[in-house]
C-alpha cells in the first residue's frame, strides 16, 4: 500500500530537527510560530536542546522495531508513573 512510501508523519523527527529551519527564520518566524500553535516553536527550541537524546531515534533510516517502540512506550509509561506517584506522596507529607 502506498507503493512503498512512508506517508506517516514523523513529529519526533520535527521536534528534534526543526528548529534549524525556524532559526534561519529569525525572530518573526519564532514569533509567528507561536501566535499561531502556543508553544510550539518554543517545543522546537527544546528539542533542538534535547537533540542528543532525540537524534538517535528520530533520525533514522529505518523505523524502530515493534517491541522496541514496545519497551520505550512501557518504560515511558513507567516513568509517568513513579513521577506521579511521589508528586502524590509528597503532597501527603505536606
Amino acid at each position: 500500500m502506498g507503493g512503498g512510501i512512508d506517508r506517516t508523519p514523523h513529529a519526533l523527527a520535527a521536534l528534534a530537527d526543526g528548529w534549524k529551519g525556524l532559526r534561519r527564520g529569525l525572530w518573526q518566524s519564532f514569533t509567528d510560530l507561536e501566535t499561531a500553535a502556543p508553544g510550539s516553536a518554543s517545543g522546537l527550541w527544546l528539542g533542538h536542546q534535547l537533540r542528543p537524546l532525540l537524534a538517535p531515534l528520530a533520525l533514522r533510516a529505518e523505523p524502530l522495531p515493534a517491541a522496541v517502540k514496545t519497551g520505550l512506550a512501557i518504560g515511558a509509561a513507567a516513568l509517568l508513573v513513579w513521577g506521579a506517584r511521589s508528586v502524590l506522596a509528597g503532597r501527603r507529607a505536606s
